[in-house]
């Protein structure tokens, strides 16, 4: 899900509805130009308990996401 350009909390909210549509296991791939989506996804995960990882790629963020 490319989120590019959008501002926070709007990447969040995206990725938040599509996890619904996921099942345990899935993976859901964000990627995000705003600095703040990093706060934003870090805090969401640890209270959801999903799984994150985080890398830049060029002027982007990339988050895997796992569902649990």
């Amino acid at each position: 899900m490319d989120t590019s350009g959008s501002l926070c909390p709007l990447p969040l909210l995206l990725a938040k509805r599509e996890m619904r549509q996921l099942s345990s296991g899935d993976e859901l791939v964000v990627t995000a130009t705003d600095p703040e989506a990093s706060v934003d996804f870090g805090a969401w995960v640890a209270v959801a308990g999903h799984m994150l990882t985080e890398h830049r790629d060029e002027d982007h963020l990339v988050f895997t996401i796992v569902k649990v």
